[in-house]
């Protein structure tokens, strides 16, 4: 797979702007190591179907997802795409202790981000207790959410995995118009949804209909997705503690 331009847009940062500003890894440092975060970061900007980084390239920069989603995933050896998973603000994407990327990502939606170069972020990581202890509860995070995902895969129905994968994504959208609602863009097509949740594409379509028959969700257009109730859909997917 080639390299494509990955940004379209870089400048400084506003963080007085930032729409992630209360969940951000800045916000509980001192205001000194927090002025040295500002400065080193750089905003980008990513059209929906660029690539950000190809598996097996220098890891060279990490960044805050501020809006948007990234798609996560490896070339299998035949050259098909394997999606790994979805990240959505605020998390950090890219974060590793390797040398070179292990998974290629893509702008599944126009994404803005948080740059930050790896040197100058690593050298502010060991001297924050406060940001370490951010990116330790996010990565906490991350893997409680794999570990949810990996059960539902392996232990429910068809359309359960068609309802939690649609309540995941409402779960991390902005409400809709205040109270339970929800509503998103689905970030890839639904052959992609077939391919992540090892269904086919018809069982993927089928469930969607049902989904819309019971007014669990509504499809405002191809990829434009409502939930008027996000704790109905929740529990059509068997996904309330």
């Amino acid at each position: 797979m080639a390299i494509r331009k990955a940004f379209s847009l870089e400048s400084s940062v506003l963080c007085d702007t930032c729409p992630i500003l209360q969940d951000s890894l800045c916000l509980p440092l001192p205001a000194k190591q927090r002025d040295s975060l500002r400065r080193m970061a750089r905003g980008r900007i990513v059209p929906q179907g660029q690539l950000i980084f190809e598996e097996g390239t220098e890891v060279t920069s990490f960044a805050s997802i501020l809006t948007g989603v990234v798609k996560l995933f490896r070339a299998s050896p035949g050259g098909a795409e394997q999606i790994v998973t979805f990240m959505y603000p605020p998390e950090l994407l890219g974060y590793t202790f390797d040398k070179v990327h292990i998974y290629s990502a893509m702008a599944a939606t126009e994404v803005e981000l948080c740059v930050y170069p790896q040197a100058g972020f690593r050298s502010l990581l060991d001297k924050s207790r406060g940001l370490s202890r951010r990116i330790l509860e996010a990565t906490a995070q991350e893997l409680e959410l794999a570990r949810e995902w990996t059960v539902m895969l392996g232990c429910k129905s068809s359309y359960q995995r068609v309802a939690g994968l649609f309540a995941i994504f409402a779960q991390r959208a902005r409400p809709d118009g205040g109270g339970t609602a929800r509503q998103f863009l689905l970030p890839v097509s639904r052959s992609d949804l077939a391919d992540y949740l090892g269904l086919t594409i018809e069982t993927v379509s089928r469930n969607i209909t049902i989904l819309r028959q019971k007014s669990l969700i509504e499809l405002r257009s191809a990829r434009e997705v409502v939930v008027p109730d996000i704790q109905s859909l929740l529990a059509e997917a068997d996904m309330l503690s």
